[in-house]
């Protein structure tokens, strides 16, 4: 004879329960996966583009004309502010599927399922930890970008100012040569005049 299964109230509640857990354990690690590559390509433009702010900001030899370097700089721009929109409703995902298994953690404490409760209470504190750290890797790096931002700005600021100056004090030889026509000895012009006006004369 087939023992009947223990089909109590007790049992099916503890099954629910374990189900429950499994699934929001599921959500949040596939949701984590997403969130820790997502990252590593966010991160890795992120220090990009501080490389190219810092090669300009240094005068360092360019493997790279000024306009790819510029391309690739509104590129990266334009990359990372999507991106940073994407990060963002990633983060919320994350914070869906953690409150899920925070409730399944939870029930399962309520029923009687305390070994996987706990089992499951320790990996949520670990990928707290991991997060944590995510975050702060990724302040540091917007940090770095926005110090090699300000030092591009300010190196390009005293950059056109020196051209400038430099403008000022030896004029383009445009305009030297227009400048020199303009002051020319006036007994030279005069002689000039009085050629002319022979070599018209022998014309005549």
């Amino acid at each position: 004879e087939i023992p009947s299964p223990n089909l109590s109230h007790s049992f099916l509640v503890k099954q629910a329960s374990q189900l429950s857990l499994e699934s929001s354990l599921v959500l949040l690690n596939r949701s984590l996966s997403a969130y820790l590559d997502f990252t590593q390509q966010h991160s890795q433009d992120l220090i990009s583009l501080a490389g190219i702010y810092e090669m300009q900001s240094d005068n360092l030899p360019m493997i790279f004309s000024n306009q790819e370097l510029y391309n690739k700089m509104v590129e990266l721009k334009i990359k990372i502010k999507e991106d940073t929109v994407k990060l963002t409703e990633l983060c919320l995902l994350l914070d869906y599927a953690k409150k899920l298994l925070e409730t399944a953690v939870e029930t399962c404490f309520l029923v009687g399922n305390s070994h996987l409760a706990s089992s499951a209470s320790e990996q949520l504190n670990r990928i707290d930890m991991l997060l944590e750290t995510e975050r702060q890797k990724l302040d540091a790096l917007r940090q770095d970008l926005r110090m090699a931002e300000v030092s591009h700005i300010d190196s390009t600021s005293s950059s056109d100012k020196s051209k400038k100056e430099e403008n000022e004090k030896n004029p383009p030889e445009m305009e030297k040569l227009v400048e020199g026509l303009k002051k020319v000895d006036p007994i030279t012009q005069q002689l000039d005049q009085e050629d002319f006006k022979i070599l018209r004369h022998q014309d005549d």
